[in-house]
């Protein structure tokens, strides 16, 4: 399961999107988790998401939304 995340910021006004990196060290992250997580813990809606794009090699999971006030909620949700 998803243990450690570090979330990160890489948005501008175009984009709205944010990066979550996970740790290296942690075991093997597979699709399912990433999904699971980003509905369980993060608490995002489906409809508020665009796009899910994960960089397997990094550990980097983009998450792209349709609009900034649901990016800007779940960045102050997360501190």
């Amino acid at each position: 399961m998803v243990e450690e995340v570090r979330l990160s910021v890489v948005m501008s006004d175009k984009l709205k999107a944010i990066a979550c990196g996970f740790d290296p060290r942690s075991p093997q992250i597979y699709a399912f988790h990433i999904h699971e997580w980003i509905y369980e813990i993060l608490h995002i809606a489906e409809e508020n998401i665009k796009l899910i794009q994960i960089d397997w090699p990094r550990r980097l999971v983009y998450i792209k939304f349709t609009d900034e006030e649901c990016m800007n909620t779940i960045l102050q949700n997360t501190d």
